[in-house]
Formats: structure tokens, C-alpha cells, sequence
């Protein structure tokens, strides 16, 4: 089989999770042998995970779906970088990087793709307030009610709008 397109390589962050199992076990209670049934906990360690998705465009087959994964969610976290196989993963490899932390040994060009964007507005410094005047079209109705009881986003507003031309001195506005 030769699998010589990667249509999308995907992140995934599992959890911790606890599994409860009930296990019978013979027990001797009042001096009778009895089967009682126990449960037990055990603890599974969440970890990263990056999907890559195959196909074979000469022999018309796939998906074929690669997954691998770190030991853990902590630090460090490492996987093997398919770029010398498939070079449509490149792209993909460097967004798990950014969003996910995992670093993909073998991959050349592992800067984030948010860079900008991060640069702009740092990440977790921004707030609703600043949303809403500088990209407007990502806050939602019920985000717009709750900044109407913000009286500073109100005063902001009322300057912003103070300072821009209004409808009608645009309408004489010479053509």
C-alpha cells in the first residue's frame, strides 16, 4: 500500500479519568464462603495525542489513520515529526504545536502560527470590553448585553462615537 497524501493531521488533548470495575471475589462472611462483588479505582493519566489521516491517491484507498501518543500531559512532551514523509503535514504539525505544546522531533520550522496574533493582543490579556471595540464581529448578542452594564465600555463607547463622523454629516459628504 502506498499512502502518499496526508489530507489532515489533528490534536487531541485526553484527560485524567478515573475507571471505577467491580470485580466478584469469594469472601468468607459468618463463616459462610460468599461471592461479593468489590469495586475498584483506578487512575489513567491523561496525555497528547496528534491523529494523522492517509491515503493513497495511485491505488485509491484510506482513510488510514496514524495515532500517536505522548506518555503524558506534562512537560516536554515529544513525538516523531512525519514532515520527511508527507510534507502537507508541515502546516499541521506547527498549529498542535502552538495550541498543544507538543514538539515534533524533526520538524524544521516549529514557530507558532498565532504569532501575530499573539504579539496583538497577548493572549489572555484581552478582554471582553477590548473585543468588542476591536473586533466587534466575535462577541455574541448575550456578550453585548453583558457589556452594557459595563460602565467603562459605555464611556469608551461614547468617545469612539463622539469622534466619528455621523450619518448625515456623511451624506453631504462631496462625492
Amino acid at each position: 500500500m502506498r499512502l502518499d497524501f496526508c489530507s489532515n493531521v489533528t490534536g487531541v488533548d485526553w484527560l485524567d479519568r478515573t475507571v471505577k470495575k467491580t470485580v466478584k471475589v469469594k469472601k468468607v462472611v459468618d463463616g459462610e464462603e460468599k461471592e461479593v462483588a468489590e469495586t475498584t479505582e483506578e487512575k489513567i493519566p491523561g496525555y497528547l495525542e496528534a491523529v494523522y489521516h492517509l491515503y493513497s491517491m495511485t491505488h485509491k484507498h484510506g482513510p488510514v489513520i496514524i495515532r500517536m501518543r505522548t506518555a503524558d500531559r506534562g512537560e516536554n512532551v515529544c513525538l516523531a515529526s512525519l514532515t520527511t514523509v508527507w510534507r502537507s503535514a508541515e502546516f499541521q504539525e506547527r498549529e498542535i504545536f502552538d495550541l498543544y505544546g507538543i514538539h515534533f522531533d524533526g520538524h524544521l520550522d516549529l514557530r507558532p502560527v498565532v504569532e501575530k496574533l499573539a504579539a496583538e493582543f497577548g493572549f489572555g490579556t484581552a478582554t471582553l470590553s477590548f473585543y468588542a471595540k476591536e473586533r466587534p464581529w466575535w462577541v455574541s448578542p448575550s456578550d453585548w448585553m453583558l457589556l452594557t452594564r459595563d460602565a467603562a465600555f459605555l464611556e469608551q463607547e461614547a468617545i469612539r462615537a463622539a469622534k466619528s463622523p455621523r450619518l448625515e454629516d456623511l451624506s453631504r459628504a462631496p462625492l
